[in-house]
């Protein structure tokens, strides 16, 4: 367990490291608009962390249609809660910095728990 969470912590890095450039590349670079620079970051992350995660976190070697629609679902439903509790924490806390952080742990947790638990759930055989 403790080794998928450290994978799953790498992965994270590298996600977040591809949507900045991707975000950076296409707004500052390309001079797309930021809203369609961060949906192209948000994706081209997303690609890179099921992959990764499917593979290389999870050995998850039966990926279907549906294991596809579910991760990107909640990828979505997580960005929305990650925005959500971003703006509350600010709100009580009026720092980006501690609410960005404290958003991010919470969102962590709950994401690397849905992912191994529902979405790259190893079958009994």
């Amino acid at each position: 367990m403790r080794l998928k969470v450290i994978k799953f912590l790498i992965v994270g890095i590298a996600n977040n490291a591809l949507n900045f450039f991707a975000v950076f590349f296409s707004n500052q670079i390309i001079g797309l608009n930021a809203f369609l620079s961060a949906s192209i970051g948000f994706i081209a992350g997303s690609i890179l962390s099921f992959t990764l995660n499917s593979k290389y976190t999870f050995n998850y070697n039966s990926v279907k249609n549906l294991t596809i629609v579910s991760f990107f679902g909640l990828q979505l439903i997580l960005l929305f809660a990650f925005s959500f509790i971003t703006s509350l924490v600010k709100y009580s806390t009026n720092s980006i910095t501690i609410s960005w952080l404290i958003s991010t742990s919470i969102i962590f947790i709950f994401n690397f728990f849905l992912q191994s638990k529902f979405i790259f759930k190893q079958r009994d055989t």
